[in-house]
């Protein structure tokens, strides 16, 4: 596997309130310069009523030959229920990519399925898709509460090829919520190999006054993607390129070893950041899991936290729409005003006037 993954969660749009806009001629720009560079690992999942499978089928697989890239698609967990057909989903997952195969398949587990899927009958499916060669490496997405992953690990380990998580240093000594540490450790214990996935923290890691940026030679995406690259284990990171020159400058990365004043200025971020914050959330999940309208609550509040640091509304919007048009989760406009969340949040958040103000700031429908 190539070590920087292109995911297509996002490509650039003709129409930013239209995510069915693509921007084909620079799309397929990014593309061919991603495969001139020696690099072949496509991520994608069925957001958006399966854009980026039928997006990476244009740009990718009718103009190149199947053996030349690699392609990893998600189980999605919207639903687990007695209707869920797993193997219709899986035929048309691979029809709207175009494939009759995929080198990774991965069960989609996050704060809204943990407790799901721990049952037994998806990891025999995807044993089964192993067997017919539909799939050549099974594994799981996860973004749940880490002593889960443990739970699911434990049961289910023989299943599981290759492991994505969400790895970054700003949460990665985290010790009330999520732990990027904690997921490391765990996937560790049982020797996985692992793709990282959000390397920015929602972009709290990269979208920093200028004044910070002009204190070091280094950007904070190389910073954050070397980070992640020294860590043993792990063989891959899933990137959103947003232009065809931010994937230049990412794959001219040197991937040498971080200096100690490079670890000097990862902190000094961790701090700047930490002092921002205008919503003290630590994605500890709860309000994610009581949520009735199903919004990721803690998703929302660190893009509203990057976007008060950076005041760059256009790239946490368009972060924002990638969440708030996946099929599994809903925009802060949908809240009921239930007070459920508020109630259960251990930091006391005042959740309703917050989903308000992200909706008036973040919701042009």
């Amino acid at each position: 596997m190539n070590n920087l993954g292109f995911s297509f969660k996002q490509i650039h749009l003709n129409n930013s309130n239209d995510p069915s806009s693509i921007d084909y001629n620079q799309l397929t720009a990014m593309v061919d310069y991603y495969m001139d560079a020696g690099y072949n690992f496509f991520d994608v999942d069925s957001s958006n009523n399966g854009l980026y499978e039928s997006t990476l089928y244009e740009s990718v697989i009718k103009r190149y030959d199947r053996d030349q890239v690699v392609i990893s698609d998600k189980l999605p967990t919207i639903i687990f229920d007695d209707n869920y057909d797993l193997e219709s989903i899986f035929n048309n997952q691979l029809k709207r990519c175009g494939v009759d195969y995929y080198d990774y398949y991965l069960i989609d587990i996050d704060q809204y399925s943990e407790k799901i899927f721990t049952k037994k009958d998806s990891y025999d499916f995807l044993e089964n898709l192993k067997k017919d060669n539909k799939v050549l490496n099974t594994g799981i997405k996860f973004s749940g509460m880490p002593h889960l992953l443990d739970n699911i690990l434990s049961s289910y380990c023989d299943y599981i090829d290759i492991i994505e998580l969400p790895l970054n240093y700003l949460d990665w000594y985290d010790t009330k919520g999520i732990s990027s540490q904690r997921y490391y450790d765990v996937a560790s214990k049982y020797d996985l190999d692992i793709i990282a996935f959000d390397p920015y923290k929602d972009l709290s890691t990269i979208l920093l006054p200028d004044v910070e940026q002009k204190a070091y030679n280094t950007s904070h995406k190389e910073l954050a993607l070397r980070y992640l690259m020294q860590l043993d284990g792990v063989c891959g990171i899933i990137n959103d390129f947003t232009s065809l020159v931010d994937l230049k400058t990412i794959l001219n990365i040197d991937f040498k070893p971080l200096t100690d004043k490079e670890h000097e200025e990862i902190e000094s971020i961790i701090s700047l950041v930490n002092q921002e914050k205008v919503i003290n959330c630590i994605d500890c999940g709860i309000c994610v899991n009581t949520c009735p309208m199903d919004i990721p609550i803690s998703k929302y509040f660190y893009l509203y936290n990057a976007y008060k640091l950076s005041d760059d509304l256009d790239s946490t919007r368009a972060y924002y729409n990638s969440y708030a048009n996946n099929l599994k989760y809903r925009r802060a406009s949908d809240c009921i005003n239930c007070r459920q969340c508020i109630k259960k949040c251990p930091e006391k958040i005042d959740i309703l006037s917050l989903l308000k103000d992200l909706a008036d700031i973040f919701d042009l429908i």
